[in-house]
């Protein structure tokens, strides 16, 4: 029963704004029921609303019996607000992976397994408008499973494989079928990536294939890889008609390899990203500028955390310009596990999403930016915002327009009243991480933020391990 007392308080938990930068927790809390004490929270997608500002999707996870899946998705302006959310649990189908517009009033869902992938269709408000199984629309006794799709003028591209060959289809948007094409000839086994060209025609890869197709899915060429390319990933279409392209490279490194427009090998350069033997990353794409920007996948416990980054920028030769990292804890923040992680904007800003349920706008130097919000620009009040919460071991306390007396502290009770911690806050401090002394048990405390004993804040958190 205290368990379930415990976990009723995740309905308070409200979006919030942490220290002075543009890094927002969207609330997603209130979807777990009471006897759920394991939810998971996925950050996936995030891309350019259709009448301005960002949809961020993401997935809540219930273990039930078996695991329900809960798509999530919030419309959030420029300026980092709110606009509304919307959640739609499934329970029958994997979570989605891939999300994109038609640029003008619809979204499109893809649900991705072997043999059942659905296609889900949205309003600009990502109500649903219609789902179909997309394997329904095949008839020569395909097997698919789709890891890629983008929406093009006239339609949706979908690539992944068919058995154990890769797979293109290409729909209009009336849901049907305009072509597709197994690849029997290829050494690949799947389709990874596919990218618009700037002829209008499509270029794809797979794991040792670089393939360029026209708008009605004729094959232009077929790059096959040789040494010093032992695999070919995600592909960077570049203003001049080149590509550059995340590979692989003897001996066993990860590497920058471009292509000139007909897809022959130009030059490769392998990079390590901090902190690694071997570079990995989750999302491969170009900056403004045409650099390399590689979004990090999942952290190790490494005791120098911090010096990973968690977005790195290269230059297309593999040196580093710079890499940062967004939330100290190496245990949940994971990069968005969607198809379309991060945008770019023509100014050279990044929108982000990581976990948990987390949208982060920076700059050309991969920095948060300042926050927008009026709220948090008035001179004189103070705000606090607790994350996570609930926690299991360590809090982050982020504040705004502290005084400057020197003598910030902040106490922490229990709800019988009793004082269990007093920490001390330093002059103009922004954010302050707490470690709960051993011995804390789950419950609801109660923090108050002082000014020489005068009270500026009080408000109230969770732990539950």
């Amino acid at each position: 029963m205290k368990g379930k007392l415990l976990l009723l308080w995740l309905v308070l938990v409200t979006s919030c704004v942490f220290g002075q930068t543009w890094v927002r927790h969207l609330e997603w809390e209130d979807l777990v029921p009471a006897w759920e004490h394991n939810p998971g929270a996925n950050a996936y997608n995030v891309i350019p609303a259709v009448d301005g500002g960002y949809i961020m999707h993401g997935v809540v996870t219930i273990h039930n019996y078996v695991d329900e899946y809960t798509n999530v998705f919030w419309k959030v302006t420029e300026s980092g607000e709110v606009v509304w959310r919307n959640d739609q649990p499934t329970f029958d189908n994997t979570p989605m992976t891939c999300l994109v517009s038609n640029g003008i009033n619809k979204y499109y869902g893809l649900s991705s397994e072997y043999h059942r992938n659905i296609l889900y269709t949205y309003d600009a408000q990502l109500n649903p408008i219609n789902s179909i199984m997309i394997d329904s629309l095949l008839t020569n006794g395909e097997h698919i499973q789709f890891w890629s799709m983008i929406a093009v003028d006239d339609g949706l591209v979908f690539g992944g494989r068919n058995f154990l060959e890769p797979f293109i289809l290409k729909i209009n948007y009336g849901y049907e079928i305009e072509w597709s094409r197994t690849f029997h000839e290829l050494e690949s086994s799947i389709l990874n990536d596919i990218k618009k060209t700037l002829d209008g025609g499509l270029i794809w890869s797979g794991d040792d294939n670089l393939v360029h197709m026209n708008s009605q899915g004729d094959t232009l060429w077929v790059y096959r890889t040789e040494t010093p390319v032992t695999s070919i990933g995600s592909i960077i279409p570049k203003t001049d008609g080149s590509y550059i392209v995340q590979s692989s490279l003897e001996p066993y490194q990860q590497g920058i390899s471009q292509f000139d427009s007909n897809g022959n090998h130009i030059v490769s350069h392998p990079y390590i990203l901090p902190g690694d033997l071997v570079g990995t990353g989750r999302y491969f794409t170009a900056s403004a500028d045409q650099q390399v920007v590689i979004l990090r996948a999942t952290f190790d416990t490494n005791p120098v955390w911090e010096d990973h980054g968690m977005m790195h920028k290269l230059s297309p030769e593999g040196e580093f310009i710079w890499h940062n990292v967004y939330q100290n804890n190496h245990n949940s923040s994971d990069v968005g596990h969607g198809r379309s992680p991060m945008i770019i904007d023509d100014q050279g800003y990044y929108t982000l999403c990581i976990d948990p349920m987390t949208i982060i706008r920076a700059d050309e130097n991969g920095n948060a930016v300042s926050n927008e919000d009026p709220s948090y620009d008035t001179p004189g009040i103070v705000s606090v915002q607790v994350y996570p919460n609930p926690a299991k071991e360590r809090i982050n306390f982020a504040f705004s327009i502290l005084p400057r007396s020197g003598k910030i502290s902040m106490s922490i009770y229990n709800l019988r009243g009793q004082l269990v911690d007093q920490i001390a806050i330093g002059e103009d401090a922004r954010q302050q991480q707490w470690d709960q002394p051993l011995g804390f048990g789950n419950g609801v405390y109660i923090f108050k933020l002082l000014d020489c004993g005068d009270l500026l804040y009080s408000g109230k958190f969770t732990i539950i391990r």
